[in-house]
């Protein structure tokens, strides 16, 4: 992660939210296509057309 992200799951960690913390790498990190096996950023391809499946 970097950027927002990254930010973010500092401050999560250092306010004792593990949980959110957590969240934040699954928002802000990156994943792979099942079907095609390309990598994406989730955070992007949300932001994409404002939902995470097209």
């Amino acid at each position: 992660m970097d950027g927002i992200g990254c930010r973010l799951h500092r401050i999560a960690l250092a306010d004792g939210h593990q949980d959110v913390a957590s969240a934040m790498s699954y928002i802000f990190g990156d994943a792979t296509c099942p079907d095609f096996g390309t990598g994406f950023s989730v955070a992007d391809q949300a932001s994409v057309d404002g939902s995470a499946t097209h």
